[in-house]
């Protein structure tokens, strides 16, 4: 038999791909990085907006539109306390995009990364 490989946590393997990418010009810190993506998610979820424009939203596309601008809202909400995160995501589409695409990915399993998410409406 052979020896089965630890379970690679998915919110690492994407910080050490966007890291290659695009992150190169974050100076956070790996542990810094992965906690700004869980804090940012879990800021979206707990925006009130969230349970109004997103999780009663049938159409995937104005899901997805509402998400980045709660997104977009919440990165520009922490200016001052990230501002070079704020400089990178105003500045390079790039990392907009991975940044965008890392908190999602997070949201997706959210009990994973310790985040309670709203239940959907009745």
């Amino acid at each position: 038999g052979g020896i089965t490989p630890p379970e690679v946590d998915s919110l690492d393997e994407i910080i050490k791909t966007f890291n290659e990418t695009y992150f190169a010009g974050w100076a956070a810190t790996e542990a810094d990085k992965r906690v700004k993506l869980i804090s940012l998610a879990r800021s979206v979820f707990s925006d009130a907006r969230f349970s109004a424009q997103v999780a009663t939203t049938p159409d995937a596309q104005n899901r997805r539109i509402a998400i980045l601008k709660l997104i977009e809202e919440k990165v520009g909400e922490s200016r001052r306390a990230e501002m070079e995160l704020y400089k990178l995501y105003a500045t390079s589409a790039e990392f907009k995009t991975a940044l965008n695409q890392g908190v999602m990915r997070v949201m997706q399993e959210p009990a994973k990364y310790g985040i309670d998410a709203p239940e959907p409406p009745a």
